[in-house]
């Protein structure tokens, strides 16, 4: 048979298919091109130093929930506790309260001089506080259904938001996965089990956990979302609690993670029931064949490490030297890979920072050094841009100057005749007659004139 009359011909379906295939990259690219993208870039490892960050006791009666109060008095009540303000903060998102932008709670964090860190829990309830749905196992918000897309109205939405705001964003997808207690868990999401879902060969619990983390960078990453920064955070154990919850069964892969983290609680670990060290947490284990977690986690690829949720309490032992033991850690040079650690602050936990107990003075003691002095590095353009600035003139000598709102702003300065002249929160300013000129500042710095 010849080409031209053989409508089943294998090369005629190759060329087909392949046509099919240009066409729909074209398409892909076009529609990418398309999409506005945020000019502020991602949280990148400080140049020099460690990230000071907290986890503040944002909750509130009667829910009780962790994000549910995100004020900027609790971030400056620790801020005087610590001597010396967070530069990282973060909050909760529970799902089952809302899937929209926390807008609020991003620009109080923002306002008071720190970059938000959102910590997104795919939860449908909650054991804590009053009035909440009981907690499901894994309930509406399986990661299966995250997998099969049932929220991405919700998620696009969140990420244009984001996008929009400009603002820098670091964001977690659950954390401590390879725990029991969050419904997004392994272990509630098909577990060692192989046959359910995906690769027979592989465990399903990471599988789809680590599938819906990717599905949503994805989404984000379709919107132009490019100022958020993504974290894969685990929990500490000397080893993995079951065999099939390794860090690297969860692992979405360095295409996905911008930075990996740890949670390392100070937990009465050791063989005679005492308090284990800050560093015998990062670098020591019960089994012989683990290589403890900070050389586990930082084996997966080669992103910058946060310490995420830090603490200790002084019912477990000595918090004072425990603390003081951390900081000289750090100090030691000898966990290269660590880029930021954020104390867990908590009231109900029991490791909140309170003016004149003994820990407290052994963390501002450790907290003074340089180290923790780093600024944020970001890979885009995170200053606000020039504001649109129009004048109306009146009969007299005055004139209203006015300009449009830009959402990374926290301040404008007014300048009039080559000097400044005042600072405002609003977007008008009345004075005498003269050349103004208008710029927008945030915490990174100030922006162009308009």
């Amino acid at each position: 048979m010849s080409y031209e009359t053989c409508n089943d011909s294998p090369m005629r379906v190759v060329v087909s298919v392949a046509l099919v295939y240009l066409v729909a990259v074209s398409l892909a690219a076009q529609s990418r091109a398309a999409v506005r993208t945020a000019t502020c870039g991602k949280l990148l490892a400080p140049a020099s130093g460690i990230y000071f960050g907290v986890n503040p006791d944002f909750s509130q009666p009667p829910s009780q929930l962790e994000g549910d109060s995100v004020s900027a008095s609790a971030i400056n009540d620790f801020a005087t506790a610590a001597g010396r303000r967070p530069v990282i903060v973060s909050f909760v998102q529970h799902w089952f309260e809302g899937l929209g932008f926390p807008r609020a709670k991003v620009l109080t964090i923002w306002r008071a001089g720190a970059i938000p860190y959102v910590r997104m829990w795919p939860d449908s309830g909650s054991p804590f506080g009053t009035g909440n749905p009981p907690p499901q196992f894994p309930g509406t918000y399986s990661l299966q259904n995250i997998i099969d897309g049932q929220f991405d109205a919700q998620l696009k939405a969140w990420a244009d938001a984001a996008r929009d705001s400009n603002i820098p964003i670091v964001m977690e997808f659950g954390d401590e996965e390879n725990a029991d207690w969050g419904a997004w868990g392994g272990v509630w999401n098909g577990g060692a089990a192989t046959t359910g879902y995906g690769d027979p060969s592989f465990p399903d619990g990471p599988e789809r956990f680590r599938d819906a983390y990717r599905h949503l960078v994805t989404l984000f990453r379709n919107e132009g979302a490019d100022n958020v920064t993504w974290v894969f955070h685990m929990v500490e154990w000397y080893a993995p609690n079951q065999s099939w919850e390794t860090f690297a069964n969860y692992y979405p892969g360095n295409d996905y993670v911008d930075w990996l983290a740890l949670s390392l609680f100070g937990l009465n670990t050791l063989p005679d029931g005492r308090l284990g060290s800050f560093e015998q947490m990062l670098a020591t284990f019960h089994d012989p064949s683990y290589p403890g977690i900070y050389a586990d986690i930082t084996n997966l690829g080669p992103k910058p490490l946060s310490l995420m949720y830090v603490g200790v309490t002084p019912k477990q032992g000595d918090a004072p030297g425990w603390i003081s033991g951390m900081f000289d850690t750090l100090r030691s040079g000898r966990y290269p890979r660590v880029g930021m650690m954020s104390w867990f602050n908590s009231d109900d936990y029991g490791s909140e920072l309170v003016a004149g107990a003994p820990m407290t003075n052994a963390f501002r003691a450790g907290a003074q050094d340089p180290l923790f002095a780093a600024k944020p590095q970001l890979s885009g353009n995170c200053l606000p841009p020039a504001p649109r600035v129009k004048l109306s003139s009146r009969p007299s000598t005055r004139t209203v100057v006015s300009w449009a709102a830009i959402p990374s702003a926290t301040s404008y300065e007014v300048w009039r005749n080559g000097r400044r002249i005042a600072t405002t929160l609003g977007t008008t300013y009345r004075g005498r007659k003269g050349k103004y000129r208008i710029r927008a500042i945030n915490p990174l710095g100030a922006g162009p004139f308009g």
